[in-house]
């Protein structure tokens, strides 16, 4: 499963950044690909609540330099999707705009997935009704095994990236931050 976005660069998928062709393209193949959530391996027809793939850009993320790199899209059904986007999900629970037992469904989906890749006695799960910080700023990420390569790193031993060092690389280009400040962030999202 992928960690949430940084807020920093929250509002500037690559979607947005290059073109609508572009975006048209790079879903289409994406969901050609395997014709299934890319996740939990659902076909369209038997996943849950919505019976199509959506799609999510995925990054290659270093929380320590803030160095966020495009690395590709992928197909994924709307409970692994919004898994993924739990930050916005909660958002969404909090303002009344969807129920607990839905919120709680695409938790339990995603946890599953994520105990079924890391191990039942794993304790890398997201909490309900709670922020949720990426897995690697935990102390114990590294004695945990892991049986996919992981895009996104954090050292503890160095300092975590500031608001200000967040940039999104872009086929090569540097993108900085739409947001300049937490600030900033809080009064566009309404948070």
């Amino acid at each position: 499963m992928h960690p949430n976005i940084p807020k920093p660069l929250h509002g500037m998928p690559p979607r947005e950044l290059l073109s609508r062709k572009w975006w048209e393209q790079t879903k289409a193949t994406a969901k050609a690909k395997f014709n299934a959530c890319w996740s939990c391996g659902v076909s369209p027809s038997q996943a849950k609540f919505r019976k199509w793939l959506e799609s999510h850009e995925c990054y290659s993320i270093c929380f320590n330099s803030g160095r966020t790199e495009y690395t590709g899209t992928v197909a994924l059904c709307h409970f692994c999707h919004n898994f993924i986007h739990d930050g916005r999900l909660f958002a969404l629970l909090q303002k009344g705009k969807i129920s607990e037992r839905y919120y709680l469904s695409i938790l339990a989906h995603g946890n599953t997935l994520l105990k079924d890749w890391l191990g039942l006695k794993t304790p890398f799960i997201k909490r309900p009704f709670q922020p949720n910080e990426p897995f690697c700023f935990r102390p114990d990420w590294q004695t945990v095994p892991k049986f996919k390569p992981l895009g996104w790193k954090f050292n503890p031993s160095l300092p975590e990236a500031t608001w200000e060092d967040y940039h999104l690389i872009l086929d090569g280009k540097r993108y900085e931050r739409k947001h300049q400040t937490f600030q900033d962030w809080r009064e566009f999202y309404g948070n």
